[in-house]
């Protein structure tokens, strides 16, 4: 296993203690514990890399003992597995709310405790690293999001929309999971997932919602066609905490539109009216910037408003190349108009004429 780690095993079960002692002493230095009082002495005193918490302990409080060390100062750096007694996903999404690093159901795991006591230490030091990097603000300046739309409308496929994903999630330092949900299949995508594939267990429970779900240092993000889970999220900061939140679910956004986007089946029977499909899009831009306001970060609100006019101009006449002109287009009206408003400028009735004949040369444009 390489490096010798520190564990201590917090139970009241003597058998429990005396399996994984037997188990795991020769590998590591294991220290049990019948109180959580005992086990964080321990913990401190001979440094340990990991406390592995029975969840029955004092009349099941091992969910709040988790909680409890991973919310105190002195242990809050030290990596937590819950041995759950009760399967399914309820207990291990409980597991994550409280901190914990892992869950496992020690029933289907008792053989193979060590595997993951390891693998468990092994992610969270990774984690650490990421967390420092993060304090020090590079995810805020690695991440580009016009980039990341720009690119989301190139993509022609779930697994392509799943990478690109994964690599805005990477320049934010967050590890995730994503899950595309596609007509005519779904795409998962792990990326250096906890242990006992609790991502692929939380995703597939996901249900077609919007909504977003903190679980301390974990976040669920659902919309109707996309799910992901970050992990790792800054508790530190709420600074950095509420930036990645916020990106998270402008990207799954922006992806979930290109998801409906590919889905799409123009209707052939239906009547082309290209003026009409035009007034929509102005509308929709129209109406955006009629309740805009700058404080609420310009650059993702924006990027919501391109995924709007990219999803209505998926459904109009125009040729993929003609939509792309009316794309760059209202990217350029968007710009202008939000220096205009940092410059308190008024946005008036008469922009819609405006945008209706920016729009027309856009079509007419060669």
């Amino acid at each position: 296993m390489g490096k010798r780690y520190s564990v201590v095993f917090l139970s009241e079960d003597i058998s429990l203690l005396k399996k994984t002692e037997d188990q795991l002493s020769q590998e590591v230095d294991y220290y049990p514990a019948q109180f959580s009082a005992e086990a964080e002495s321990k913990a401190l005193n001979h440094n340990a890399d990991l406390i592995a918490i029975d969840s029955r302990i004092a009349g099941n409080r091992g969910y709040d003992i988790c909680e409890e060390f991973k919310t105190q100062k002195e242990t809050s750096h030290i990596a937590i597995m819950l041995l759950g007694h009760e399967k399914g996903v309820g207990e291990k999404i409980r597991a994550l709310a409280k901190g914990c690093d892992q869950a496992i159901y020690y029933p289907d795991c008792k053989d193979n405790v060590l595997e993951k006591v390891a693998k468990t230490i092994q992610y969270h030091e990774k984690q650490q690293r990421v967390r420092v990097q993060q304090i020090n603000g590079d995810a805020i300046h690695a991440f580009n999001y016009n980039q990341f739309y720009d690119a989301c409308f190139n993509c022609e496929s779930g697994d392509d929309l799943a990478d690109l994903f994964i690599s805005g999630a990477q320049q934010l330092k967050i590890e995730c999971a994503i899950q595309i949900r596609m007509k005519d299949k779904t795409v998962n995508v792990e990326l250096s997932g906890l242990p006992n594939d609790i991502d692929s267990l939380l995703l597939a429970n996901l249900k077609p919602n919007t909504e977003t779900i903190p679980l301390g240092t974990s976040i669920v993000i659902n919309r109707p066609k996309v799910g992901a889970i970050g992990k790792n999220m800054p508790i530190t900061s709420y600074k950095h905490y509420d930036f990645i939140q916020e990106t998270l679910e402008a990207m799954l956004d922006t992806i979930n539109t290109q998801v409906e986007n590919l889905d799409f089946e123009p209707d052939e029977t239906a009547n082309v009216n290209p003026a009409k499909d035009l007034v929509q899009v102005a509308g929709i831009v129209y109406s955006f910037f009629s309740n805009f306001q700058l404080n609420e970060k310009p650059e993702l609100k924006t990027g919501e408003l391109l995924a709007l006019v990219t999803k209505s101009l998926s459904k109009s006449p125009f040729t993929t190349e003609v939509q792309h002109k009316i794309r760059e287009h209202v990217k350029i009206y968007i710009t202008k108009t939000i220096d205009n408003c940092k410059n308190d400028c008024v946005y008036g009735d008469n922009e819609l004429g405006n945008l209706m004949e920016m729009l027309r040369a856009a079509i007419k444009s060669d």
